[in-house]
């Protein structure tokens, strides 16, 4: 294909646009100022370029165009490089040309010239066609649909993503969407066909910006476009191009509206950009893409467009966040879109600023943390140039690491006005355009700033010059040219280019090495791996003559970037490496500074960013903004599930940016690992895939780029994501219907590779079948993995499994069998509630079993859900249903003799019975069902979880042998049901056991003992992670140091235990804290605290219907009241007489005993002294007549009270 160069002057655009159009039609490739002329370097530059690399130059002769001295550079250069002419003349003769530019004569020669009398080129273009043919100068395939005027996509992207075709289609990605429409007003003036001609060139221009900034057109329609950014490949920067694109348009627009205006003809122009996902359906071979919008990604920006003000460029709030630092904004009106309204904001102009830190800077930075090697590496170079001797040092890092941050914070360690600093960036769009940071790094010098007019540039270059010192002048013709100013030096500009290039190379080594004459001078190149070519080739050059420069030349890169002059010797490379888990830690608490950062939340970045500070920060303000992080008190905490956590856009871009660039067998891949997991085996990842030999050599490039280690090579190969981010962005980018496909591919591989280790690997195949299409196989793996997760006391996640289980039946047509399963899972999800002390939620759960096992007429399971709800309702503090639910279970389960039903039901009746005072019928009923499992061999067979039953009847009935004085019998079931559990390594029934322990020692006043079971139980259920108990435990362990007078303490654990048990929600034992508190005050000497304490535990527990507790509550009363006013003695001893004749109804002896202790204590300080011995003795007889130890605590404050009154 011919490339064709079209010299012209601006105010000419029109005319030439016209020409380009036709020559592209034809099939040739037309270049022309400015459409073509790429950002951010030297226009100058690439006009010589592409004047370098034409067959032709077609030449628009206007009265404006004589008058260019740009034009006529262009037709000497074309000249000097024997490039043809075509020269089509407009408005202009022959004559009229050769007498006003005699230059342009000898260059001309005898060229035909094309002559045209107005501005129609209709007829025109077809003799320049004819022309360049006659030339030799060929057109390439004349495109078959002229109804796209340009192609879809920039040319070196359409080649990447034609080679990528296969892993691009079907992906799911990220993009920013730029709708841009323009319109003139339609009226009789105007025809139809007119306005369409006024649009086209409009609509050119809006798509060449879009390629300008690496965009693809989406879809053309009459008066504009829909652009994406972002698909069919990703850049790191896709909403800050969307933006740039906009502005561009809107700038290119302005002079064209100039020209329409002269006309008459008012054009308006609007443009909406959102942020959000498409699926890639398929891409063409022009690069034209059928795409599905996810949601109101599309839409949102089309309505975005629709609703701005002429000239308007509206952006959503997504977007916004993504492009805040780089564009001025201001607040716009919300979007109203399907009874939703948007927020939107105006951009009113880029913002000075290349490169994330710059932006980071305007945003605010987060804590600098955990570079000090890398800081004192580039002090020792600064020290080592400072001397004389010239350093280069590659500081090298992924994207996020920090590296800009590190290059900052050193210079804000250096001392101020000692050194010139100099800095220059690359971008992604920049790979084209020559010297782009050396351009950075001369206009930051000479103080010229994009734009400004060629007069005060040329001063200011000369004045800079001059400072520096004379004999430099011979460096200004390049210095000019590279800076874009005209250039007069005739011997320079008769060089060649290669020349020139040499003269320019020279020209600013030689300027940059005066400079650090003067002072030290440090040179920042930042992203290296989009380095043009021509500026990679000065840095090579210049590397060589800085041995003895007093220059810190220092090169930011990632590492998948190997330059040429690393085995220089002034080149030291510092790796700016993940950060440790301390440090992650410590940047985390910085960014949440308002507040302490729980030790979950910290664990859970820390794991997600994998050490890359700019994914710990996004990361954790993603969270912020999107309230998946609350702050508790004074504490931040996660509040959703960890796997509903999404990944930061603005991460997920740099992370898709990467894959994109991956070869297409790389990428297919990484994507399939990323299915399997974070971790995953050679052997699995081959039987998914079907690919052996090309498969290790895939996963050995992507070793070498660290987006995957090898975790181990023995017993098999394993892998494993470098960072998780990255696994969930390329789990991301693929289609749901390919996961599902993939998923259930991964589940049948995992059973046909470990048939031996499914047990072991339910869990990862629940994971995948739920995910895929196949119902079956996923319930029936999350069955076995929350039956799994129940027996190792995982039972938050033993209920999502279990839940999970539950959804998916939920989707699939009702029949009876599905009721069955769903029952059936509805019963097991209760164990796990239970152990959680029936957490919110947990009485649908009872509920919806109740329900299902009406329908099926299914009694067996009717008893096991009323045997649930038995439970449920005493835990929340509904004794006496509680206990209604717990007979109506036991019952029929004894009659059919079904020692199994039994043993439930006991397991759930024991506890309402217990705190309604029945303990006679707790200790017959646990013997009995001790007995029956002992008699049946079930001892280690029935379970709730890992809890047997017949731990937990051990433990009760122990416990209510006690209440009853029994302590001999009740230690002895105790250590049995111990024995038992220890022997199977039931930690909970242990723990539980410890728990009775505890009732029965404060009961007979067994300090040590108390102490001691106290610790246990609190260590077993720590292990355990069943919390629902471990605030009576703290109680317990309280009371042991009440017994040793330790109130300070005493009072602490109690209370500790009281928040505990709030927090896992068991109002049960509510009163039985306010009691064990009271008794706290009396021995510290405060009555009327002990007595509130008292009053609380009173109507706590005639609340709950605790019987129990009530009697503990009255005889605690009265004593605080007798202290408090002795004067009430009466009242004070009837409440106790009222706690003693409960107690005896209810067979409590300890109680008993405590009450006439108390009584007697009240009658002692009433000064009643026989009444207190009598009260005293029969506590003392009660005492030992149930053998309590000889140190008991409660015979020993009995004896003490009674020594005080006979001693007196």
């Amino acid at each position: 294909m011919g490339n064709i160069f079209i010299s012209h002057v601006i105010a000419d655009e029109p005319l030439i646009r016209e020409i380009a159009r036709g020559l592209e039609e034809a099939g040739y490739n037309a270049w022309f100022f400015e459409r073509d002329v790429l950002p951010g370097t030297s226009y100058l530059i690439q006009i010589t370029q592409a004047i370098e690399s034409c067959d032709a130059l077609v030449l628009l002769v206007t009265l404006a165009a004589l008058s260019s001295d740009q034009v006529t550079k262009e037709v000497v250069g074309a000249f000097e490089r024997r490039i043809p002419f075509v020269p089509v003349l407009v408005g202009v003769t022959p004559p009229e040309l050769k007498e006003s530019q005699p230059e342009w004569r000898h260059a001309l020669g005898g060229t035909a010239m094309l002559c045209c009398e107005g501005e129609d080129l209709s007829s025109t273009v077809p003799r320049v066609i004819e022309g360049l043919r006659a030339l030799g100068i060929e057109p390439g395939e004349t495109p078959t649909s002229t109804t796209v005027p340009v192609a879809s996509a920039p040319g070196h992207i359409s080649e990447r993503a034609l080679s990528s075709r296969p892993s691009l289609e079907g992906e799911r990605k990220q993009v920013t969407v730029l709708c841009a429409s323009a319109s003139v007003p339609t009226s009789r003036e105007i025809d139809p066909e007119e306005a369409y001609d006024l649009i086209r060139p409009v609509v050119d221009i809006m798509a060449e910006e879009t390629h300008r900034y690496e965009g693809a057109v989406a879809q053309f329609s009459g008066d504009g476009l829909t652009a994406i950014f972002g698909a069919p490949l990703a850049h790191e920067d896709d909403p800050q191009r969307a933006l740039y694109a906009a502005l561009a348009i809107r700038k290119r627009l302005a002079e064209h509206e100039k020209r329409l205006e002269k006309r008459g003809i008012e054009l308006t122009l609007r443009i909406g950009i959102n942020t959000g996902l498409i699926k890639v359906d398929s891409i063409g071979d022009d690069l034209s893409m059928a795409y599905t919008p996810l949601g109101d990604t599309v839409n949102l920006a089309s309505q975005l467009s629709a609703s701005a003000q002429p000239g308007d460029i509206r952006v959503s709030e997504t977007t916004l966040r993504l492009a805040e630092g780089y564009f001025e904004f201001a607040r716009a009106e919300e979007v109203e879109r399907e009874g939703r309204k948007h927020p939107s904001w105006r951009v009113l102009g880029a913002l000075p600023a290349r490169g994330r830190m710059v932006a980071s800077i305007s945003r605010g930075l987060s804590p600098f943390v955990g570079r000090e090697r890398e800081l004192e590496h580039l002090a020792r170079s600064y020290q080592k140039a400072r001397e004389g001797s010239g350093q280069v040092v590659g500081v090298v890092g992924e994207a996020g690491m920090g590296k800009s941050r590190l290059l900052l914070e050193f210079r804000k360690s250096l001392p101020k006005g000692e050194y010139t600093y100099l800095e220059g960036g690359c971008v992604h769009y920049g790979e084209a355009m020559p010297y782009l940071p050396i351009l950075d790094m001369l206009r930051s010098y000479f103080d010229i700033a994009e734009g400004e007019d060629e007069e005060t540039g040329g001063r200011k270059l000369s004045e800079k010059l001059s400072v520096l010192g004379d004999g430099l002048d011979h460096i200004l013709p390049p210095l000019r040219e590279l800076l874009s100013l005209p250039v007069d030096d005739e011997s320079y500009l008769s060089l060649e280019p290669a020349q020139r290039r040499e003269r320019a190379f020279e020209a600013i080594r030689i300027l940059l090495v005066a400079e650090s004459r003067r002072r030290p001078l440090i040179l920042a190149v930042e992203d290296l791996h989009w380095m043009d070519r021509t500026s990679e080739d000065f840095l090579s050059y210049f590397i060589e003559s800085m041995p003895t420069a007093p220059i810190l030349l220092l090169l930011l890169h990632r590492p998948d970037y190997t330059p040429a002059w690393t085995s220089r010797t002034p080149y030291s490379q510092v790796r700016v490496e993940s950060l440790p888990e301390r440090r992650s830690s410590e940047l985390i608490a910085a960014i949440l500074h308002e507040g302490e950062v729980s030790p979950d939340l910290s664990d859970f970045i820390t794991a997600k960013a994998a050490g890359n500070p700019l994914f710990i920060e996004e990361l954790t303000r993603s969270l912020l903004e999107s309230g998946a992080i609350v702050k508790e008190g004074e504490s931040y905490a996660l509040s959703t599930e960890p796997s509903e956590v999404k990944v930061p856009a603005t991460v997920q871009g740099i992370i898709a940016s990467r894959l994109d660039r991956l070869p297409g067998e790389e990428k297919e891949t990484l994507q399939v690992a990323a299915v399997i997991g974070r971790e995953f085996s050679l052997r699995l990842l081959e039987e998914v895939t079907g690919i052996t030999k090309p498969l290790k050599s895939s996963l050995m490039q992507l070793q070498s780029l660290e987006l995957i280690y090898e975790k181990s090579l023995f017993p098999e190969p394993e892998f494993i994501f470098k960072h998780a981010l990255t696994q969930e962005v390329a789990y991301e980018s693929l289609p749901l219907k390919r996961r599902k496909e993939l998923h259930e591919r991964i589940g049948r591989a995992i059973e046909e590779l470990y048939p031996e280790r499914l047990e072991d690997l339910c869990e990862t195949l629940a994971h995948h079948y739920s995910r895929s299409d196949n119902a079956e196989r996923a319930i029936h793996y999350l069955r076995l993995s929350g039956d799994r997760a129940t027996r190792d006391y995982a039972n938050w996640e033993a209920i999502r499994l279990y839940e999970e289980a539950i959804r998916i039946l939920d989707a699939r047509p009702e029949s009876e069998e599905t009721k069955r399963t769903k029952l059936d899972i509805y019963i097991s999800i209760l164990d796990p509630a239970f152990l959680l002390g029936f957490p919110e939620g947990s009485i649908e759960f009872l509920e919806e079993a109740e329900k299902l096992a009406e329908e099926l007429s299914d009694d067996a399971s009717l008893v096991a859900v009323y045997r649930r709800f038995a439970l449920f309702h005493t835990f929340r503090g509904d004794v006496p249903l509680g206990v209604e639910y717990s007979w109506r279970c036991f019952d029929t389960a004894e009659k059919a003799g079904d020692v199994e039903g039994m043993a439930f039901t006991a397991f759930g009746i024991c506890s309402p019975l217990f705190f309604a005072g029945d303990v006679l019928e707790v200790a017959m009923i646990g013997r009995r069902v001790i007995e029956a499992l002992e008699e049946k061999h079930l001892e280690e067979e029935l379970k709730v979880g890992a809890w047997t039953v017949y731990s937990d009847q051990c433990g009760w009935c122990g416990q209510a042998l006690g209440m009853m004085g029994e302590f001999e019998e009740a230690k002895a079931v105790l250590e049995k049901g111990l024995e038992h559990a220890l022997e199977i390594d039931d930690v909970l029934g242990a723990g539980y056991i410890d728990n009775g322990y505890c009732n029965v020692a404060s009961l007979e006043g067994d300090t040590d003992g108390l102490v001691h079971h106290a610790s246990r139980a609190i260590e077993r259920y720590e292990e355990s992670g069943v919390n629902f108990l471990l605030g009576t435990a703290m109680l317990f362990l309280g009371l042991g140091r009440f017994f040793l007078g330790d109130y300070e303490t005493a009072r602490e654990g109690i209370e500790k235990g009281s928040e505990s048990n709030r927090e896992v929600g068991v109002p049960i034992m509510l009163p039985f804290f306010s009691w064990a508190l009271s008794l706290v005050d009396l021995g510290s000497g405060e009555p009327g605290r002990a007595k509130a304490h008292a009053e609380e535990a009173l109507r706590l527990a005639q609340e709950h219907g605790a019987k129990l507790f009530e009697t503990l509550a009255l005889m605690t009363l009265g004593r605080a009241e007798g202290e408090e006013a002795p004067s009430r003695l009466r009242e004070a001893s009837e409440q106790i007489r009222r706690g003693i004749s409960m107690a005896e109804e209810m067979m409590a002896k300890p109680f008993s005993a405590m009450g006439r202790l108390f009584l007697g204590e009240v009658f002692e300080l009433a000064g009643l002294r026989e009444e207190a011995l009598e009260s005293l003795h029969e506590a003392e007889d009660m005492c030992l007549e149930m053998g309590v130890i000889p140190d008991s605590y409660w015979l020993t404050r009995t004896r003490e009270a009674l020594a005080r009154l006979e001693h007196d």
